[in-house]
């Protein structure tokens, strides 16, 4: 088909609507939508959702408002005015605003009241995001009402302390060690060391060690700022986030990056109340990404604002927190010695950081822990460790237990052949491969099992002005920018049913559970609005309502920057490895077309359950996997870069 220049308006969405409308026989079927014959091309892409116009985020909220969960729906809103650019988002509300104070009209019977809490609330999702209602238009009300935005910033004191005790007694000699030398530090603004970081594998502990400094330091009625780097193991932590929604780190980070945050901003002034800080999963961080948090809390807490503090971290109390046989630092085609030279250890920060060791594993330490739990354990930690070596073959390359192998379909092995929608039992389950390019396919054939209708969304694509210029941008067809799905990004078409499970692509609400990262299941669908409930986490339960957002990450195999309208979603019962760090599984397999090929990809593959028996392993033969020495015993690589460990 020929290309159209954008500058021809109806012949332009007349080629949208052949890419997309199957078995059109007439013009006057492709202009039909729902029954409804458009008269111009342009109206019929609008109803289908295939170009851009402002009255979507009317439909969205009105549908969205059919369910009657206000405050469901007053997140929704700020969703739409944080990441759907409404051209008018005052007009937005004013539209909608008896929905949205719905239930506080109800509860209060004072309309005045019910406008300051509900637009309060709203303010609330956007300082997440760094933006305020002042950005879209909107006054926050002065009223003498409770105010939702520190609803969940602060804590009673005496629950905390009820809950710290509780805690307290349960800690192991390694965490009680380590959570004294936080007290200290906590207690003495003078002491030297005020740096530390918790290096433990999985089941060590580190999680229940967090959650007992959190509630020690609210016990206080002080303020304790728990992060992590990826956002799944965000919603282990109660008020947890991620590192780049708490520091405002850019994407991608690089040696000169610098936190996204003005000096004297509501953001600032709460990260300089903060008497902890917590990092969860540091050893995945870029050093570039602590170093930019240094430099920016020597400014912050700096005496002379022109004249930065000398101390590491301006003398603020940081607690890190991961374990190195994970993944390490993501880097791009990056080499060996370049993933590790991007690792927190190769950070100039690192000689100020104290490591505290947890060794034992609370797991297996449990009572009535099965024995092949116990030994899945330690076979964990020499994988991880690379102490798993087959005599006589490459480094690396290791046998792979004989009861995870899996010679049949590795789709029959971990979900039944067929799923009933409300089938809770399949929502902890999971494929995993080293990369995304497999997964698609797997989660598509899992999709096909559930009884329930099919529903496509199609995205809206284009080329971001700023990467190219208008004649530039008009020679890349349309069917090729839908074609293309850069890594973070949702397919152009995205084939949903009601009880599938979905895996969220951006920090929407990191305070509420709404991750980069975050299991949900399908609920309800809609034409602009998916409701969601979420399946992980503290959050667990919750229902949400997600819409479609404007992505737009930036992709260094691409000359120019994709903008994708599309909902930020994807099918989660296929993903990448990475994906999964941070996620408990009752059933895992683990899917190899070729060996992984980065460090500590096989160590949390295996980790994400707690036996044998729940891993099945399908190998596909080559030279450096499946029968190497044409026996029945199946190997693969395992890759482990030792040298992280001696640092």
């Amino acid at each position: 088909m020929f290309n159209v220049s954008p500058l021809e308006r109806e012949k332009y969405f007349l080629r949208i609507l052949l890419l997309n409308v199957k078995g059109a026989t007439s013009f006057e079927d492709l202009r039909t939508t729902d029954g409804i014959c458009f008269p111009m091309f342009q109206e019929a892409c609008i109803a289908r959702g295939l170009t851009d116009d402002d009255s979507e985020w009317d439909t969205c909220l009105t549908e969205a408002a059919t369910y009657q969960m206000p405050i469901q729906l007053r997140q929704l809103f700020a969703f739409i005015c944080i990441m759907c650019e409404p051209s008018n988002a005052a007009a937005l509300f004013e539209r909608h605003k008896t929905n949205l104070m719905e239930d506080y009209t109800t509860c209060f019977r004072d309309v005045e009241k019910a406008l300051c809490m509900t637009l309060h609330e709203i303010e609330s999702v956007l300082r997440t995001h760094g933006k305020s209602l002042q950005d879209f238009g909107l006054q926050l009300p002065v009223g003498k009402y409770d105010d939702p935005i520190n609803s969940g910033k602060y804590y009673d004191p005496v629950a905390e302390k009820d809950l710290f005790q509780k805690k307290f007694h349960m800690l192991n000699p390694g965490q009680l060690k380590a959570f004294e030398k936080i007290k200290e530090a906590y207690h003495n603004p003078n002491l030297e060391k005020r740096l530390f970081f918790i290096d433990g594998p999985g089941g060590s502990g580190k999680t229940f060690l967090y959650n007992t400094i959190m509630h020690y330091v609210r016990s206080k009625n002080e303020l304790v700022l728990p992060c992590t780097f990826t956002g799944i193991a965000a919603t282990l932590l109660e008020g947890g986030r991620t590192s780049h929604n708490l520091f405002k780190l850019p994407i991608p980070i690089n040696e000169m990056s610098m936190c996204n945050i003005r000096h004297g901003s509501i953001t600032a002034k709460e990260l300089k109340s903060a008497t902890l800080i917590i990092w969860d999963e540091a050893s995945m961080a870029p050093a570039h990404a602590v170093n930019a948090v240094d430099t920016f809390y020597k400014e912050l807490m700096a005496e002379d604002p022109k004249v930065p503090s000398k101390k590491p971290f301006g003398g603020a109390v940081f607690l890190f927190g991961g374990d190195f046989r994970q993944i390490l630092p993501v880097v791009p085609h990056g080499s060996r010695t370049e993933i590790i030279s991007a690792c927190i250890k190769n950070s100039y920060c690192w000689r100020n950081i104290e490591v505290l060791k947890l060794e034992q594993n609370m797991r297996t330490n449990e009572n009535n822990v099965p024995e092949e739990h116990q030994g899945f354990s330690q076979w964990l930690l020499n994988l991880g460790d690379g102490k798993l070596q087959e005599p006589g073959l490459e480094e690396g390359i290791f046998e792979i237990p004989t009861v995870c192998i899996e010679n049949g379909c590795i789709v029959d092995a971990v979900f039944p052949q067929v799923i009933q929608p409300e089938d809770e039992s399949i929502t902890n389950r999971a494929i995993l491969t080293p990369k995304n390019e497999h997964s698609h396919e797997l989660n598509e054939s899992v999709l096909r099992r559930i009884q329930s209708e099919l529903k496509c969304y199609t995205s809206i694509d284009s080329i971001q002005q700023d990467t190219a210029n208008a004649e530039e941008a008009a020679n890349y067809p349309m069917e090729f920018l839908n074609s293309l799905m850069p890594g973070g990004m949702p397919p152009h078409r995205l084939n949903l049913k009601v009880g599938a499970v979905v895996i969220l692509l951006r920090n929407l609400n990191s305070i509420k559970g709404l991750c980069n990262g975050t299991r949900m299941v399908v609920k309800q669908m809609m034409s602009k609005v998916i409701d969601c409930e979420i399946l992980t986490g503290s959050f667990k339960g919750t229902r949400v309502f997600i819409p479609r957002v404007i992505l737009a990450p930036s992709d260094p195999d691409l000359p120019f920057t994709l903008k994708r309208k599309q909902f930020p979603l994807r099918l989660g019962y296929a993903m990448t490895i990475n994906k999964s760090q941070g996620q408990t599984l009752d059933s895992v397999g683990i899917y190899l077309p070729a060996p992984a090929f980065s460090h500590g990809q096989l160590y949390v593959a295996f980790s994400r359950t707690k036996s044998f028996q729940q891993v099945k392993v399908k190998v596909f033969a080559t030279d450096q996997q499946g029968n190497l020495k044409k026996d029945h015993r199946v190997y693969t690589k395992n890759v482990v870069y030792k040298e992280v460990f001696a640092q």
